[in-house]
């Protein structure tokens, strides 16, 4: 995500750590730490949100291969399963919220 500030100004030890942090995080995706490389510096841990692993990996799927998936797969619902899909769908996109049970396949 990039966020543009124009009127933010970092001194060098915050741009590095900000770097640091950024590294760190591309790492922890990877089940992987600046602290298992002793030479390297490390970030200061205050900013850092890392504490799910699972999240983390999850987060990483290919758009573009989901999109095939789910553009094959919407077709393979039968009559009950696409009505309830557009259903869950419609309450999603007008964002009014609900409780929903699906039970089965």
């Amino acid at each position: 995500m990039l966020i543009c500030v124009s009127d933010l100004t970092l001194c060098e030890a915050d741009k590095r750590n900000y770097t640091l942090q950024e590294i760190e995080k591309l790492l922890f995706m990877n089940f992987y730490s600046l602290t298992n490389l002793k030479t390297f510096p490390h970030p200061t841990r205050k900013t850092i949100d890392n504490s799910n692993r699972l999240i983390c990996y999850e987060m990483r799927y290919d758009i573009s291969e989901q999109t095939e998936k789910h553009n094959e797969w919407i077709t393979m619902l039968i009559m009950e399963q696409k009505s309830i899909f557009d259903q869950i769908m419609g309450v999603v996109e007008n964002q009014s919220g609900g409780v929903f049970f699906v039970y089965g396949f």
